[in-house]
């Protein structure tokens, strides 16, 4: 249930039955079935799968520089522009700044975020947000693999990270340390999970 990084390795092999019934509901079920069969038969497995899987969600997207920069271990998969085509103009993005801006821009993003959540004061809204982050982060942990997944709930973090930089000096007089303590608690918690990915990004 994951391809993005190399540290870990793949599921364990096991007999799968093919699905190959014409019948898309027929088809559905069967693989519904073969997945019953693999957690049953791998609940570690699953359960540590899926907590991998949720902390990917939150790592810069590695998807979008594994697209543009070939790499030694898959030279022809997922792959926009061949060795070959990679002229000068492009060649830039090989270095590791394209990938530490990138890194950096959505850490910066995330973290502005958190201040914006907990410093507002828009209950309904924040509760909404919190509420649909946590179902997108169930969704993927156990249904999905890569981390292009967050795009819907992206806007909200936008959307917080303006609230809080269009703050007024009164607004920052008012921000309650707890609140302020509480978001660079959560941040740098994300950062310390998703450290070995980045590592990875900026190798």
């Amino acid at each position: 249930p994951r391809y993005d990084f190399n540290e870990y390795e793949r599921p364990i092999q096991y007999s799968r039955p093919r699905c190959t019934s014409g019948n898309i509901c027929e088809q559905t079920k069967c693989e519904i079935k073969n997945a019953r069969q693999f957690i049953s038969a791998n609940p570690g497995l699953t359960i540590r799968r899926s907590a991998i899987k949720a902390v990917e969600l939150y790592v810069p997207n590695l998807f979008i520089y594994k697209n543009i920069i070939p790499q030694m271990h898959h030279p022809k998969k997922y792959i926009l522009i061949p060795n070959e085509d990679f002229g000068e103009k492009l060649a830039k993005y090989r270095g590791p700044w394209f990938r530490a801006v990138g890194s950096g821009a959505y850490l910066l993003l995330i973290l502005l975020a958190l201040l914006g959540l907990f410093s507002s004061e828009e209950r309904e809204f924040k509760t909404f947000t919190i509420l649909l982050i946590f179902f997108y982060t169930a969704l993927c942990s156990f249904f999905f693999v890569v981390s292009r997944y967050r795009i819907p709930f992206m806007p909200f973090l936008i959307i917080y990270a303006g609230a809080f930089l269009g703050f007024s000096r009164e607004d920052f007089r008012n921000l309650k340390k707890w609140k302020v303590l509480a978001a660079f608690g959560i941040w740098l918690l994300l950062f310390l999970l998703t450290f070995p990915r980045l590592q990875l990004i900026l190798s």
